[in-house]
């Protein structure tokens, strides 16, 4: 993990979203191409829309795989700042179960909706075999929780991230509020990566030099 912060910024940019976003736009393409191809030279039946989304929403999981690079990158901040920086010691254990829950609910959350449009499939062709109201409802009451736990955790784990970036950058700890820049750099991490990781490169350099003197 701590290789990644030796990545240039372009590197880990490719790696954690370009691979992704191009995944899925081949996913998506082979998606509308095959819907395409069933209204013009099929039958026309709509319920094969939900077939196809059944068989190929779940298979856009497999390119959102590679986003574990950004949760790996944070972990890493925090860790490299608990290692530099003394004073600096987090919940290690909680910060880490905050940071990876989301991203499993997110890869469930898709394999889930393949499940959900099959099911849809299915109901439209023959609505006897449609289940009762109750399993949507329960899924529902399932998942709407398991998704606002899911964001609270990201929320604590992206502060804290923030408050790493912070601590490891100045060498010294650092609170939540003189953080508020690297926190929404980490928000918004598509573009913290450009500006986050230039200034890792200059602090693991500082810290060389400090060792070389010491």
């Amino acid at each position: 993990m701590q290789k990644l912060l030796d990545l240039k910024h372009w590197q880990l940019f490719t790696l954690a979203f370009g691979i992704p976003f191009l995944g899925q736009i081949i996913i998506m393409f082979v998606v509308f191409k095959r819907i395409i191809d069933n209204a013009i030279v099929g039958n026309g039946d709509p319920n094969i829309v939900f077939d196809i989304y059944a068989t190929l929403f779940p298979l856009m999981a497999i390119p959102m795989l590679f986003l574990v690079v950004i949760y790996l990158w944070q972990n890493a901040i925090v860790n490299k700042a608990a290692e530099m920086v003394e004073e600096y010691s987090p919940k290690m254990m909680l910060y880490r179960v905050c940071l990876y829950f989301p991203f499993a609910f997110v890869i469930i959350y898709f394999v889930a909706f393949g499940w959900f449009f099959g099911a849809l499939g299915e109901s439209m062709a023959d609505p006897a075999s449609m289940g009762p109201p109750s399993e949507f409802i329960l899924s529902a009451l399932i998942f709407v929780p398991i998704g606002l736990l899911s964001f609270v955790a990201q929320v604590y784990a992206i502060l804290e991230t923030g408050r790493a970036a912070k601590t490891l950058i100045e060498n010294r700890r650092t609170t939540y509020s003189e953080s508020a820049i690297e926190i929404i750099l980490v928000w918004f991490n598509f573009i913290g990566v450009w500006i986050l990781q230039p200034k890792f490169a200059k602090a693991r350099k500082r810290d060389s030099y400090l060792e070389e003197l010491s």
